[in-house]
């Protein structure tokens, strides 16, 4: 079978598998925890979480956008570069918007 640019890219190892399931847990932790004012405004998780980098990112960047969140990359050479986790206000629902305050809205 041929293998196209596009799979070979995107195909994850082992390693980053298990980051990945790791990098999951630990980012629904942290979004759980947050506060409605810190999901309006960003959740932000280091990158010290995924150690491979770009597919793992990537990876993480599709499952959670798919999921309705927008997902970005922050650098900061002082603290240290993060993921960035805002709810997506294009795919609230009427229910989010009952529960959340009014200052949020």
């Amino acid at each position: 079978m041929v293998k196209n640019p596009k799979d070979l890219l995107t195909k994850l190892t082992e390693e980053e598998k298990d980051q990945l399931k790791t990098a999951e847990k630990r980012i629904d932790n942290a979004l759980e925890r947050a506060s409605l004012s810190n999901l309006s405004s960003g959740v932000y998780i280091s990158t010290s979480i995924i150690s491979s980098g770009g597919r793992v990112y990537a990876k993480i960047k599709a499952m959670y956008e798919n999921a309705g969140w927008l997902v970005d990359y922050f650098r900061d050479q002082r603290d240290g570069d993060a993921i960035v986790f805002k709810i997506n206000k294009r795919l609230q629902d009427d229910d989010f918007d009952s529960i959340r305050p009014a200052y949020l809205r």
